[in-house]
């Protein structure tokens, strides 16, 4: 998250394979896809097709 925070960060965009690799309850996956979205960095749970850029991806994460 510190890497994320800076604005001279090296990424803008974070892949894994499911939300779940990001954290193991809901509550702890909204939180940090709402502080990587304010940071300007992207999610993609390539094995679900989320991505955080889809204005759609908030109901994805509740459904997966």
């Amino acid at each position: 998250m510190r890497d994320a925070a800076n604005p001279s960060r090296d990424f803008d965009v974070i892949l894994t394979d499911t939300t779940s690799r990001l954290a193991r309850s809901l509550r702890d996956t909204f939180d940090l896809h709402g502080d990587l979205e304010i940071f300007g960095v992207r999610v993609i749970a390539v094995s679900q097709g989320i991505d955080t850029s889809d204005e759609q991806s908030d109901v994805l994460i509740a459904v997966h």
